[in-house]
């Protein structure tokens, strides 16, 4: 009752009032017996907007919203695909869990928003000492979603370098409620060094939805920093597109993707010529065409805040086979980048959580296929 209380009295004052029968929304959001109180919703993406603002502002609200059945829009006959970099989990950080992850709010986040499938970046394996301490806190990850959604989680990751305790790993998290998930293979050549060499190679599977979905989903994390060497591995990637398509692909007839993931598109500060994260995006969409795929238009323009810089970037992306005909519309991104507008970091979420932000897609659950 106590946290119902402090929704209530969150969204009071995020709600904004509103006049006029085309704007005016009924009261869908109500939280108490007393939530006639609340004046009326402004309409559509706002009410989304606003809902994210709750949600990723205490780990209470957004246990609060999910509890009382107050969830981020999804259209019937819907499934969620997202891609999240989560910082290190569940440590926050490669030097172990000085800055730890608050796994409650993690799972609350992703019933919130409705995800089916979560493409997941940096996370930890539980490997060697830090075998029982992490793996303990993958279970409370997926009992938490089990008990937040009424699912039946599981979590895949790529399995490079199995007794390195501080190992990136790439994964995808689903609901085998709503997804069959299957063929979960390694990509290597998503990884420029090969294989598991130094990079990540892409963690690939093979997704159907209960209504007939069916499609390839990858997740993906490129090389980091603006240097010359960095952006040069990125390239590579860029370059090897087609190649990778073929291997995602190989053994299936399935031409629908989803490459999901933190591309590292910081262009190239310390090149002799120079280039802006923008021009890197676009070298990104060119390479994607080329391979016949297309980087999905995303709002608003961030998906992470860097503490070093004090600034806001662009470089989580979601690539989808160009003839696809199930996307149900544009990329959301969502968390505090979605609920501030990228024009506040987050605050206790960016503490508790990561400095990404999860980014939101939507397909049509039918198999649109010609």
């Amino acid at each position: 009752m106590k946290r119902l209380k402090i929704v209530h009295f969150a969204l009071a004052l995020l709600f904004t009032a509103c006049s006029g029968k085309e704007k005016q929304l009924q009261d869908t959001l109500a939280i108490s017996e007393n939530a006639a109180e609340l004046r009326c919703l402004t309409a559509g993406a706002e009410v989304a907007r606003e809902l994210e603002a709750v949600a990723f502002s205490h780990r209470d609200l957004c246990l609060g919203l999910v509890e009382s059945g107050r969830l981020y829009p999804k259209g019937a006959n819907h499934l969620r695909f997202a891609s999240w970099n989560v910082r290190f989990f569940p440590d926050g950080g490669p030097r172990g869990p000085h800055r730890p992850t608050d796994v409650e709010w993690l799972a609350c986040s992703i019933a919130f928003l409705q995800v089916d499938l979560l493409a997941v970046q940096e996370f930890l394996a539980p490997v060697r000492a830090n075998q029982a301490r992490i793996g303990a806190k993958y279970a409370e990850l997926i009992g938490s979603l089990n008990r937040l959604t009424g699912g039946d989680w599981a979590l895949d990751l790529d399995d490079c370098e199995p007794n390195r305790t501080d190992r990136q790993h790439v994964g995808l998290l689903y609901n085998r409620e709503t997804l069959d998930v299957s063929q979960v293979r390694q990509i290597g050549s998503m990884n420029p060094d090969g294989g598991c060499r130094h990079l990540r190679p892409g963690l690939a599977a093979t997704v159907r939805g209960k209504g007939g979905l069916d499609l390839h989903v990858v997740s993906f994390h490129a090389k980091a920093y603006a240097d010359e060497r960095s952006r040069a591995r990125r390239q590579a990637v860029y370059d090897a597109l087609p190649e990778i398509v073929r291997e995602i692909r190989a053994g299936s007839k399935e031409r629908d993707l989803l490459i999901l993931g933190d591309f590292n598109t910081v262009g190239c500060r310390e090149c002799a010529k120079g280039e802006s994260p923008a021009e890197e995006i676009a070298t990104l969409a060119r390479a994607a065409e080329s391979a016949g795929l297309r980087l999905v238009d995303a709002a608003p323009e961030c998906t992470h805040y860097w503490d070093r810089e004090g600034s806001f970037e662009a470089i989580d992306h979601i690539l989808a086979d160009a003839e696809m005909r199930e996307l149900a519309g544009s990329v959301r991104r969502s968390g505090f980048c979605g609920g501030y507008d990228c024009a506040y970091h987050g605050g206790p979420s960016h503490a508790a959580l990561s400095d990404h932000c999860p980014l939101l897609i939507d397909l049509v659950d039918e198999d649109r296929d010609p």
